[in-house]
């Protein structure tokens, strides 16, 4: 019996349905890998969706490969109090065929973490990396960015706004596709496995000790200590003497301040900066760096606030110590160094030579 017809407003819906769906994007060409790339993702293939000692030798192929001079490029922090227990990162690996990224969290009470080893990506096309490492970091803190926006809310905007100020990211658009080094698609994945099968068995170790290059990756990592004995989990005492010596070089900092910096006015107590003060202050150093140009600042030691004034000691590009004071809101701002980190100089941009240098304070030589 044949189905009635579908009543008109239906078939209207349904017709400006197909005509406005997106056609699907075509899988980008694979031209760019060689002969050797081609049979290592074909072993990847086998390893992926193959089972017994054929796929698994396979499987052992392709980590042999990606492993060989793979390293952990980069694990970018993102800013919070110094004693809170919230963490977040972008991760970013370098292999062979290109740049891995991946990201991870965590609030002291729960965490997640995906990606950033040496398994490449993975969308509805297929199997890719990242072309440049500046377009996998994106792609880390784009992630970064997704995970914790509904279950961490304010992670995702200590993220963002860390990014916008710092590294100058908009962390809510992903990488473009052109920046997608397309590996193997998902249509082509059982025909590059038989072609792996098909091969016969690769000459490969038996499971067990992991390779150099693998330990080598670990170590990068910080996953591993494997040019040490093994790591003991710590005992108490261990514990009390990281303790001691973090306390230690907190005063050791705290008196070097003290040392260097000139005196304060009597009722001004310098304290540790929270979150937004080391925002604030970083956006508003900010302002009088050109474009493009890194900022000399590195970190915010302490502040002092009141009202329309925040008195900064930060960390400067030579880790010397300066303090700052910042008047006015955005836009109408005024700047008065107290102290530049060297008694008796100022310091600019070297442009011929890309970096901070110190130079005689023009003011002293007057």
């Amino acid at each position: 019996m044949a189905p009635d017809p579908l009543p008109d407003l239906f078939r209207d819906l349904l017709d400006a349905k197909v005509a406005s769906a997106k056609p699907v994007a075509p899988v980008p060409a694979q031209s760019d890998l060689n002969d050797e790339e081609r049979a290592a993702l074909d072993s990847f293939a086998a390893g992926w969706i193959g089972t017994g000692d054929a796929a698994s030798a396979q499987r052992r192929r392709w980590e042999a490969y990606i492993e060989h001079g793979a390293h952990a490029l980069r694990r970018h922090e993102i800013a919070f109090a110094k004693r809170s227990k919230t963490d977040a990162a972008a991760l970013v690996t370098r292999t062979r065929l290109g740049f891995t990224s991946g990201w991870s969290y965590g609030t002291g009470t729960e965490g997640a973490a995906d990606g950033g080893a040496l398994v490449p990506m993975c969308d509805a096309v297929g199997w890719y990396v990242w072309r440049t490492r500046d377009s996998a970091l994106r792609d880390g803190l784009h992630h970064l960015w997704l995970a914790t926006r509904d279950r961490a809310p304010a992670i995702a905007r200590a993220v963002q706004a860390h990014c916008e100020l710092v590294d100058r990211i908009d962390v809510t658009i992903p990488p473009p596709e052109e920046a997608r080094r397309r590996l193997i698609a998902r249509a082509d994945l059982d025909a590059a496995a038989a072609r792996a099968l098909q091969s016969g068995a690769p000459d490969v170790p038996e499971d067990g000790e992991p390779s150099e290059d693998r330990k080598a990756f670990e170590w990068s990592s910080g996953l591993t200590d494997v040019d040490g004995p093994p790591a003991d989990k710590p005992t108490p005492v261990g514990k009390r003497r990281e303790s001691r010596r973090q306390r230690e070089a907190e005063a050791a900092e705290n008196a070097r301040r003290n040392r260097e910096l000139p005196p304060l006015d009597p009722g001004v107590v310098m304290r540790e900066p929270e979150l937004a003060d080391q925002v604030e202050v970083k956006e508003a150093l900010y302002d009088v760096v050109p474009r493009g140009v890194p900022h000399f600042q590195k970190a915010t030691l302490a502040v002092h606030r009141s009202p329309g004034k925040i008195i900064a000691d930060v960390r400067l590009f030579d880790d010397e110590i300066g303090r700052v004071e910042i008047t006015g809101p955005k836009g109408g701002r005024g700047y008065r160094w107290h102290h530049s980190g060297v008694a008796g100089t100022a310091f600019n941009w070297n442009e011929g030579a890309r970096c901070w240098e110190r130079i005689p304070d023009p003011s002293e030589l007057a």
